[in-house]
């Protein structure tokens, strides 16, 4: 496929995510979420990335070097985790950001900061951003002679 194709596929999934967040229904009271819930989301999404996402793939493309997040990409490769997780990290940001517009929208300022699952996607998303932002530095090397957002690979000597 062009890769301004997948450049148009990760717009649409990105847009899909903030429709759902504007579209949301109310929280049930019944099960409320903590405010702590989020840190726990931010942190939790950073440590999968680096201890599980980053030894494991390694292991099952070995030798190839993964590619910077790059939005020309195709993000549903397998070899590529760090695609799809870029991905995934800003369609959660744009759930959270909907979802808190939604209810700026429904209940006014004084009740967007008490939207706790908006900031516990956001919080999931930014963490799982941090995480891809991460394992570049070990996991991505830089094609000889290119940018390190080359779509281009290397194997490792």
């Amino acid at each position: 496929m062009p890769s301004h194709m997948w450049l148009g596929i990760r717009i649409v999934f990105i847009a899909a995510w903030a429709v759902a967040g504007l579209l949301q229904h109310e929280r049930s009271p019944e099960m409320p979420l903590p405010v702590w819930a989020c840190l726990v989301a931010l942190v939790g999404a950073v440590l999968i990335m680096k201890a599980w996402v980053g030894p494991m793939y390694p292991r099952l493309v070995s030798g190839m070097s993964w590619v910077a997040p790059n939005w020309m990409a195709n993000p549903f490769q397998k070899r590529e985790p760090l695609q799809a997780f870029h991905l995934l990290a800003v369609s959660f940001i744009a759930l959270a950001l909907a979802m808190l517009i939604r209810g700026i929208l429904a209940h006014g300022m004084s009740d967007a900061a008490s939207n706790v699952a908006a900031l516990f996607a956001g919080a999931w998303g930014v963490g799982t951003y941090l995480g891809v932002v991460g394992l570049q530095e070990p996991f991505v090397k830089p094609v000889r002679g290119k940018p390190n957002n080359s779509l281009e690979r290397t194997r490792e000597g």
